[in-house]
């Protein structure tokens, strides 16, 4: 009958033990992981706009670049006369603004981005 009873003891202290070992694990699921997965998942959706936003950008900088490239290209095997060279001037400091510009942006991005990290 001692034995019996002991054995009883034993395994409501198992299950007291248990449950608050379940309880404890539900405890940090909820308090921890779930605003942690929530965070991380806003986060995410976050960067992949800023990432769009960026690419987004660069591709309409890098489209004016082109352009005046092309328009310079094309001026140039034109007749050299002094309306060309001063339209070659315009577009040439154009160009340069416009790179500049696109520069900016590449190194404002990955600033960012190190920033986020």
């Amino acid at each position: 009958r001692k034995l019996g009873d002991s054995l009883k003891e034993m395994a409501k202290g198992h299950r007291s033990i248990n449950s608050a070992y379940t309880n404890w694990i539900a405890s940090i699921n909820t308090d921890l992981v779930i605003p942690l997965e929530d965070k991380l998942s806003r986060e995410q959706s976050d960067q992949i706009r800023d990432w769009k936003h960026y690419k987004n950008e660069c591709s309409k900088k890098e489209n004016l670049v082109e352009k005046s490239n092309s328009k310079l290209k094309a001026l140039r095997k034109k007749k050299i006369t002094s309306e060309n060279q001063e339209k070659e001037a315009q577009i040439c400091q154009i160009l340069a603004d416009q790179q500049s510009d696109l520069h900016s942006t590449r190194v404002e991005g990955l600033r960012k981005a190190l920033i986020d990290q």
